[in-house]
C-alpha cells in the first residue's frame, strides 16, 4: 500500500495521539479543507514534529477511510515509544481471527468505528466478540461513533463493566440529554477534540478530570505542533494520567 496516499476526499492513513511531559494531544485527520497541503501528514513527518516538539509517546490510529481495514501502513510504523490501534472489518468473514492476526503482529488498541455502517453492528454479537477478544489479549478498544449510536455505545460498554472504552470526540454529543447518558456509563472515557461539539470546561463537568484526554487536532489545523494548547500544570496532570491508564 502506498504510504499516506492523498484520496479526493482528503483524509490519510493515520491518525495520531501523542502523549507528553506537558499533556496529550491527538491529531484526528479527517477532511478539513486542504491542510493536507499546508503541513506534511506522513506518519513519519508528524512523529518528527511531535518528537522535537518533546513528546514521550504516541498512538497511530488505522485511518479507515483512507486505507479501509489494510493495517499495513499503520504496522510498518511500529517502533519504540508508539503505541498501534487498528482495526478489523466486522462484516469480514472471522473479525475475531482478524483481531487476533493484528495482536499477533503488534497492535496495542483496536477502533470500532461504526459511522457509516450499512446495518448496526456495536452491540450486537459482532461488537461484543471483539471487545471481548480485545479482553482476554489485553487490546484496548476505542470507539467512534455519532450521537444516533450513543445508546448501542452504552449498551456495549455496560456488558464490559470492567474495561474502559476510549471514545473518540465525546461521541459528538451536543447536548445535556446525550451527556448525561455518556456520563453515567462510568467506564466510557472521552477524548475532547477541535471536533467536539461541547468546551473542555462543559467536559470536565460532565465527565471528571480522570475520565479525560485531550486533543489538539496536530496536523489538521496547520499549526506548528507547541503552538495549539498550553494546557495549565493540573490539566497536564489530569490528561496526561487518563491516557497513562
Amino acid at each position: 500500500m502506498e504510504p499516506l496516499a492523498r484520496r479526493s476526499h482528503g483524509e490519510f492513513g493515520v491518525r495520531l495521539c501523542v502523549v507528553c511531559a506537558r499533556g496529550v494531544r491527538q491529531a484526528h485527520l479527517a477532511p478539513s479543507g486542504a491542510w493536507w497541503e499546508r503541513v506534511d501528514p506522513a506518519a513519519d513527518a508528524v512523529l518528527e514534529r511531535v518528537r522535537t516538539a518533546g513528546v514521550e509517546r504516541a498512538v497511530l490510529v488505522q485511518a479507515i477511510a483512507a486505507h479501509g481495514y489494510d493495517c499495513s501502513y499503520l504496522l510498518s510504523k511500529a517502533r519504540p515509544g508508539v503505541a498501534l490501534v487498528g482495526a478489523v472489518d466486522p462484516f469480514g468473514p472471522d473479525p475475531v481471527a482478524v483481531l487476533d492476526t493484528l495482536v499477533d503482529a503488534g497492535i496495542d488498541g483496536l477502533r470500532l468505528f461504526s459511522i457509516r455502517s450499512p446495518r448496526p453492528w456495536l452491540a450486537g454479537d459482532i461488537g461484543r466478540a471483539l471487545v471481548a477478544r480485545c479482553v482476554e489479549r489485553r487490546v484496548r478498544p476505542s470507539v467512534c461513533v455519532l450521537p444516533d449510536e450513543i445508546s448501542a455505545l452504552v449498551e456495549l460498554a455496560s456488558a464490559f463493566p470492567d474495561t474502559e472504552f476510549a471514545v473518540d470526540h465525546v461521541a459528538f454529543a451536543a447536548d445535556d440529554e446525550q451527556l448525561a447518558v455518556l456520563a453515567a456509563q462510568a467506564n466510557l472515557c472521552p477524548t475532547v477534540t477541535a471536533t467536539s461539539p461541547l468546551s473542555i470546561d462543559a467536559a470536565r463537568r460532565w465527565f471528571g478530570a480522570d475520565r479525560l484526554s485531550w486533543g489538539s487536532d496536530h496536523p489538521q489545523h496547520g499549526a506548528e505542533y507547541p503552538t495549539p494548547v498550553d494546557l495549565s500544570a493540573a490539566g497536564r496532570l489530569w490528561f496526561g494520567g487518563t491516557v497513562d491508564r
